[in-house]
């Protein structure tokens, strides 16, 4: 018995790094190594520009009714030179106009039954559909228990 308890004691110290073996500091874990805090919200925006962090560079919002019918305010994406100047509609490419412009994805109507979009779309949505019958058949789980007819 003594020598099992032995080699246990021996096993365990063996996978433990040797400075945490000493009595008084058997349970203490190094905590040198670890990174700092996370400043956020705004004092953290504000701590980290007194510090000399990188603070973003915010834009202006163009106001002027002709440069916003004229240029590309925004689009300039050299430090020097001006934003580029709008062309009228005949020089651009006929598709330009037909691109869907809304945000999310395209309706199941909308699309091909023949494509491979159409089915991988209608598998998320029936997948959607009966994640959200489990979850309401949970939430009703006793209504027969509480209303008997």
């Amino acid at each position: 018995m003594a020598t099992f308890r032995l080699s246990l004691q021996r096993l365990w110290q063996s996978h433990i790094p040797s400075h945490l073996c000493k009595p008084t500091q058997a349970w203490k874990i190094p905590s040198h190594g670890y990174a700092v805090k996370k400043l956020t919200g705004a004092k953290g925006a504000k701590a980290m520009a007194a510090a000399g962090g990188v603070q973003r560079k915010r834009l202006e919002v163009e106001t002027d009714p002709e440069k916003l019918c004229k240029f590309v305010c925004g689009g300039n994406i050299y430090k020097e030179g001006s934003d580029p100047e709008l062309k009228p509609d005949s020089e651009y490419p006929d598709w330009l106009w037909e691109l869907r412009t809304e945000r999310g994805s395209v309706p199941l109507e909308e699309l091909e039954p023949d494509t491979y979009k159409y089915w991988q779309c209608l598998r998320h949505t029936e997948m959607k559909r009966v994640a959200k019958l489990r979850k309401a058949k949970h939430k009703f789980k006793d209504f027969r228990k509480v209303y008997t007819w």
